[in-house]
């Protein structure tokens, strides 16, 4: 018989991971909503609301957006 070797040491359980205030990202305002700039018809339209972005967007990929629609955006 081969002699037994002594059990491995336990490997130490790894460190909680605390977040301190100033590196956790701030939660949204309420109200506060994020503005994009897109591109419809080669022109860059912009700041829009996440609604009003997609709404341009589609139409423009239906084939339904004009140039006069985007000029109240310029």
């Amino acid at each position: 018989m081969a002699p037994s070797r002594p059990p491995a040491p336990a490997a130490p359980a790894p460190a909680p991971i605390v977040q301190s205030a100033a590196s956790a990202p701030a939660p949204a305002a309420a109200g506060d909503e994020r503005t994009f700039y897109i591109t419809v018809l080669g022109r860059r339209v912009g700041p829009l609301t996440r609604i009003a972005a997609r709404d341009l967007k589609a139409r423009e990929l239906k084939g339904t957006l004009t140039l006069k629609d985007l000029d109240q955006f310029s």
